[in-house]
């Protein structure tokens, strides 16, 4: 079932515009387009493109992949942007700002952002009451700075070469034998993002 209303904010890691410090939708579009590229059992790929995206004056031609891997919560998410001078546009993600018992993550030392709390993503079921645990992180290349508004706890990117990577997580609090509180989860998104910060080692011995 759905268990998050997003409403005006980015939700959890949708990638946005960013102009005159807020998040913009990626609207104006001449064409878009969805695939699957993988359906497992390693992995999954969702990507989704973007044709004459008008922004900031300029058309941007955009593709995003959605990876998730077996055994893996995170997302990872891959943006390519190809127009003039787009390293030297401004973008963003992030995560909302939960509409009930909100709890907030912004990691000082890194581009980790998160948050828990509750929501009620049907608004013709009132009563159906959803705990959620959000988060994302950037890899460091790409991260600008970041921003708490209304709505979300946002993270402010720039492309190099035309390239953004972060990933994004979701929890769940019906979720069997799941996160119960913030505390867990938030240990969760920071132990998370340590590992992604440490580049794979590959070693090749003889036999």
């Amino acid at each position: 079932c759905d268990i998050l209303f997003a409403g005006p904010s980015v939700g959890a890691g949708s990638f946005r515009g960013y102009v005159d410090e807020q998040p913009t939708y990626v609207d104006s579009v001449e064409a878009r387009g969805q695939r699957v590229i993988a359906s497992g059992p390693v992995r999954a790929i969702v990507e989704v493109t973007d044709r004459n995206w008008l922004y900031c004056d300029r058309l941007l031609q955009m593709r995003q992949r959605y990876t998730i891997y077996a055994g893996h919560r995170d997302v990872q998410v891959d943006v390519q942007l190809r127009g003039e001078d787009v390293d030297d546009l401004a973008f963003c993600t992030g995560v909302q700002k939960l509409e009930m018992e909100n709890e907030g993550l912004m990691d000082v030392t890194s581009g980790l952002v998160g948050s828990w709390g509750r929501n009620v993503p049907d608004k013709a079921a009132p009563d159906l009451i959803e705990g959620v645990g959000l988060g994302v992180t950037v890899d460091s290349p790409y991260l600008t700075s970041k921003k708490e508004d209304d709505f979300n706890y946002l993270t402010i990117l720039r492309p190099v070469d035309g390239h953004i990577r972060y990933h994004l997580a979701i929890c769940a609090l019906m979720e069997e034998d799941g996160f119960k509180d913030s505390k867990g989860w938030f240990n969760w998104l920071r132990d998370g993002q340590k590992e992604l910060s440490q580049p794979v080692k590959v070693k090749v011995s003889k036999h």
